[in-house]
């Protein structure tokens, strides 16, 4: 069945009014993580395959897979017998030097969006922008938690949701190579996103917007973000480091903050915490570092729950 020209510009310009980002959110948050952790132009390239092309490999799962597997087929090969874990596999190894850990740690924690590309009078918020727009979209639950630990954590921990101001794929990959995906990218706080369910914004540094009736709120720059790390004296124009504790009440303010209305959370880490304490190893496990083990375990938990990110820094660097 044929469509008529004027059918056809109509559904053209319809599809056109909105573009979901061509790249997944995985493959934004690998590469914004990486300029986090190394630095622009200070790492190799690193590409992560999303979610999508995940579940076709079945690479994300695939550490045991069924002997059934499609993947051995492909392969060719048959399915491995697999391997023992012995002590000697998972006993501690060369710990790092005291120096190389945080004396002045802060976390930030990110929750990555995948944004949606608006353009056209028939987009919502066309009004409020007058230009092509970016809209991102926060769930329920990463709201309620994200919002409870910025609000407990205080001055230990940045929260925020980061989002690209571009939305191709060969923006992204042009970033990678340039080093400038978090120059591109903005981060707003669950605070300024408040009740509204969709955040709109054109690009990092200027004012983003919740939909329907949110107030114009800041959509930082990652200048801005580390600015926040240190604070900024602005009579004497200086960053000003943050009261911050060391690593071990970190961890433990972090944990209380993240188990916070989470009765069945707190009763597995209880749980666990009981085994370790009672488990037999053939190295010494302090009730210290049990309780550290804890802690770290709780904060993980949540933003693994989330599909968040959580950076542990030193403000000494």
């Amino acid at each position: 069945m044929g469509v008529s020209r004027r059918s056809y510009s109509h559904v053209f310009v319809k599809n056109r009014r909105m573009g979901r980002a061509e790249f997944e959110e995985k493959e934004y948050e690998i590469a914004a993580t990486v300029e986090l952790a190394w630095g622009a132009g200070g790492h190799g390239l690193i590409y992560s395959p999303g979610q999508v092309l995940e579940r076709i490999v079945g690479f994300d799962v695939s550490a045991n897979p069924g002997p059934s597997h499609r993947l051995w087929a492909v392969m060719q090969v048959p399915r491995p017998p697999g391997i023992s874990l012995v002590p000697s596999l998972w006993l501690p190894g060369q710990m790092p030097p005291t120096g190389r850990l945080p004396t002045r740690p802060v976390s930030v924690v990110l929750q990555y969006k995948r944004p949606e590309y608006l353009r056209g009078h028939a987009a919502k918020q066309w009004h409020r922008w007058r230009r092509p727009y970016f809209r991102i979209v926060r769930s329920r639950e990463q709201q309620t938690v994200l919002l409870r630990l910025e609000r407990k954590v205080g001055a230990r921990a940045i929260v925020r949701y980061a989002a690209p101001a571009f939305w191709r794929r060969a923006d992204l990959e042009s970033n990678q190579l340039t080093g400038q995906v978090l120059a591109t990218s903005g981060f707003v706080s669950p605070a300024s996103v408040g009740k509204h369910r969709v955040w709109t914004y054109i690009q990092p540094g200027t004012q983003g917007y919740g939909n329907p009736d949110g107030p114009y709120r800041q959509f930082e720059t990652v200048e801005e973000l580390f600015v926040q790390l240190t604070g900024f004296d602005e009579q004497a124009g200086e960053l000003v480091p943050l009261n911050v504790d060391g690593v071990r009440e970190h961890f433990h303010v972090l944990a209380a903050a993240a188990t916070e209305r989470e009765p069945v959370l707190r009763r597995s880490l209880e749980t666990w915490r009981k085994r370790l304490l009672t488990a037999r190893f053939d190295f010494e496990l302090p009730r210290g570092t049990v309780d550290l083990l804890v802690s770290y375990a709780a904060m993980q938990s949540i933003v693994t729950r989330l599909g968040a990110s959580w950076h542990i820094g030193d403000l000494r660097a």
